[in-house]
Parts: C-alpha cells; structure tokens; sequence
C-alpha cells in the first residue's frame, strides 16, 4: 500500500492534489480531515465534559457495593489452563468463515 499525507488549501470548496509519478494505483480511498487549529467542534466536546458533573465518593461507593464479586470461599481454588483469548474449538469450525 502507497500512502501520502500532504496538508492542502480549500479553494472555492475544492482541493488539488498532484500525485507522484511513481504512484501507480487506479483507485484512491481519500480521508479528508480539518487541520484548522481552531476546531470548534473538538473546544464543544472539551466543554460538554468539563461542565458534567463529577461522581461523588459515596456515588461511587454506592456503585463498589452493587458490583458482584465471586464468593471467597472459591478465592485461590482456580488455574488458568489456556489462552483466555484463543477459542477453543479450531478455526475451520467457525461457519462465518466458510
């Protein structure tokens, strides 16, 4: 994959791009972002979260007691035998694949 990063100014809704002689793709994905400085919709957002209200320490305590937790009286009696991440049937048995 060939890609370019190249800042460019917006004239009358429009852009020109001139692409290296040695860029030999047909077709192009074209991601356009905004490098203005003065995003208003990032301040917006920075705002929105500095004017929430903060979770107070019994909200959150609140929240600790209402969280299950296994019973202690199976604490120190498991093993991990495996990956925890890798399935443990094989990938051919998947049918999404096939």
């Amino acid at each position: 994959m060939q890609a370019i990063k190249q800042y460019t100014e917006v004239i009358d809704g429009s852009i020109h791009i001139n692409l290296p002689k040695n860029f030999t793709a047909k077709r192009v994905e074209l991601i356009i972002l905004s490098a203005d400085d003065d995003d208003a919709d990032s301040s917006d957002f920075q705002r929105f979260l500095l004017d929430s209200p903060e979770m107070t320490d019994e909200e959150y305590q609140t929240i600790k007691e209402k969280r299950r937790q296994p019973p202690t009286s199976i604490e120190g009696k498991s093993k991990i035998t495996g990956d925890l991440i890798e399935p443990c049937i094989g990938i051919e048995d998947f049918e999404c694949l096939k």
